[in-house]
This record gives C-alpha cells, sequence and structure tokens, in this order.
C-alpha cells in the first residue's frame, strides 16, 4: 500500500465511521471522540484530518455522492429524453430503497442543512443539478422532436420534489414496489410529453 492509498483508507475509515455514528446518534450528539474511536484512531489523528464536525460530514456528503454522479452520468448517455429521463428514475429509486444508511444520513445534511446557514450553498447547488439534468433532458426532447413543447422548469422541479418524496414512502411500506413505482412516474412524467407519432 502506497503512502497515499494508506491516507486514502484513514479518510475513508473516518467518514464511514462518521456516517454510522450520525446515523444512529444524530450530528449534535455525536463527538469527534467518537468518531475517532470508532474509526480505529487517536484523536489526533483525526483532527490532521478533519478539524471538525462540520468539516466532517461536508466531506462525507461528497463521498456518498459519487454513485449518484455515476447515475446522472449514464442517464445523460441515452439517446432519447424519455430513455435518460426513465434511466434515472429507475436507478435513482433503487439506489436509495438499497442504500438506507446513505439515505438516513442525506435526510439528517438537510436537518442540518436547514439549521445551519453555513450550509445552504451545499443543498442549494445539490437540488438545483437535480432540477436542471431534468430541464435539460425535457428541452432536449423539445428540441429534437420527441416532446411537445410544455414548462420544461416546472417539469424538472415537479419530478425532483416527487423522487425525493416517494423514497421515504418506498422504505416504510412494503406494498410499494420499485418498478409499480417507475412505471407510475413514467404515466406523469414521460408520457404526457411524448409527441404522438402519426402514421
Amino acid at each position: 500500500m502506497t503512502k497515499n492509498e494508506s491516507k486514502d483508507q484513514r479518510i475513508n475509515d473516518i467518514l464511514e465511521a462518521a456516517v454510522d455514528i450520525f446515523v444512529e446518534k444524530g450530528y449534535e450528539n455525536t463527538s469527534m471522540n467518537e468518531i475517532a474511536a470508532h474509526a480505529g484512531i487517536s484523536k489526533g489523528g483525526l483532527y490532521h484530518h478533519f478539524t471538525s464536525k462540520d468539516m466532517i460530514i461536508l466531506s462525507a456528503s461528497e463521498k456518498l455522492s459519487k454513485p449518484y454522479e455515476k447515475i446522472m452520468s449514464n442517464a445523460i448517455q441515452k439517446d432519447t429524453s424519455a430513455e435518460s429521463l426513465r434511466y434515472f428514475i429507475h436507478e435513482y429509486l433503487k439506489y436509495w430503497i438499497e442504500h438506507k444508511r446513505e439515505y438516513v444520513f442525506f435526510l439528517l445534511l438537510m436537518s442540518k442543512t436547514i439549521t445551519h446557514t453555513g450550509f445552504t450553498n451545499e443543498y442549494e447547488s445539490f437540488t438545483e443539478s437535480n432540477i436542471s439534468l431534468f430541464e435539460q433532458f425535457y428541452i432536449r426532447g423539445i428540441k429534437n422532436g420527441e416532446f411537445a413543447d410544455h414548462n420544461s422548469r416546472a417539469s424538472g422541479v415537479t419530478l425532483m420534489s416527487a423522487l425525493d418524496g416517494i423514497i421515504s414512502y418506498m422504505l416504510l411500506d412494503s406494498k410499494l414496489h420499485l418498478e409499480e413505482i417507475v412505471s407510475n412516474f413514467e404515466v406523469i412524467f414521460i408520457h404526457p410529453f411524448l409527441k404522438k407519432v402519426v402514421s
């Protein structure tokens, strides 16, 4: 293991430990000492990499956003806007229902953002990137004749809100199945905008 790999592993261990404790005890009830102990390092070793809990939670957020960024990237590569939207909806919901711990962490981060103005820019950037992605899918569909003209911004905002709103219900209600939910989203957010093909 190289020096950089060793450092990267220590940072990863710290962030994983912090997420575990944040999810279990909440942000405010978690101490730097507990994070260090759970990560198996000294308090001095922890402070060598992170000077505060705020720094840790933001770094953990960045780390845990990587799978989401991959979903975004893959969605962009699809041939049509309908395929891009369908792929994103399916993979986004699938990821969160398979990663409950990470979802709870992001709920904690959102709660912290609401009460801590220093975090506002981070969450605003996240939400705007989501909404902008959907908006661009709709705009692309309109431009290439796939979608009828409509308010793409409104569609993007509403889709993002609906996606984030359904996740908690899916985690709490075993009768809400992924494929059925994805089909419902297609009926609302894709099918109405598809131009009818006249033969």
